[in-house]
């Protein structure tokens, strides 16, 4: 098993703990992974007092200025890394895939995890797009699963709450999700694919 340097601190989110969509939550739980953000920080968004000068704050200020609703309607690849962007440009490198088969995907993702950064995904499941976070892989001369972070799911004492298994890896794979009520269901990666790096630099009192 191959996986990031993961913080030592509770990194999970469950929709509903912040209110709102599913890409936002795939963030700020690759920031908590990553170490970039602490655990702590999140309570004064949940009890409005964020500081919307900081840059946890001018990322939530993105997602709906406060409002509560939190992307309620959904991302796109784009909501996503613009708010990144906008709020950790010097601590958090963004790349995005370009294009590309189930092949070059899975090679976008065994590069990016090789290199300590988180990945941002899109997935289908069942006929509905969800973003989810891949932190890790399992590798038997082909990689067999990706672990995942999944707002929709329970927490975890493990390193991951779920995962995606590959089938007829070689020829025509089949890719199976499994969460925390260990049910099995055909989904399939989209495009929509980032890696989070974080440069190491130093975050001075999260203010710009």
């Amino acid at each position: 098993m191959k996986f990031i340097q993961l913080a030592d601190q509770d990194y999970y989110l469950r929709q509903g703990d912040l209110d709102g969509a599913c890409g936002p939550y795939a963030v700020i739980m690759a920031l908590l992974a990553l170490g970039v953000v602490e655990r702590t920080n999140l309570d004064e968004y949940v009890y409005g007092q964020m500081d919307g000068r900081t840059r946890l704050g001018k990322i939530f200020s993105y997602y709906d200025n406060f409002n509560k609703r939190f992307f309620n309607d959904g991302t796109c690849l784009s909501d996503l890394v613009n708010a990144l962007n906008k709020s950790y440009s010097q601590q958090i490198s963004v790349s995005t895939f370009g294009d590309g088969g189930f092949r070059q995907k899975i090679e976008f993702i065994q590069r990016s995890i090789g290199r300590g950064d988180a990945i941002i995904m899109m997935i289908n499941l069942e006929g509905y797009s969800h973003w989810v976070v891949c932190v890790g892989y399992q590798d038997a001369n082909v990689i067999t699963r990706l672990c995942l972070l999944d707002s929709g799911e329970n927490s975890s004492c493990h390193r991951y709450n779920a995962k995606i298994e590959f089938t007829n890896r070689r020829k025509n794979p089949v890719c199976l999700y499994q969460g925390s009520s260990r049910e099995k269901k055909r989904c399939q990666i989209e495009e929509a694919i980032f890696s989070m790096c974080w440069t190491g630099a130093k975050i001075d009192a999260n203010y710009e």
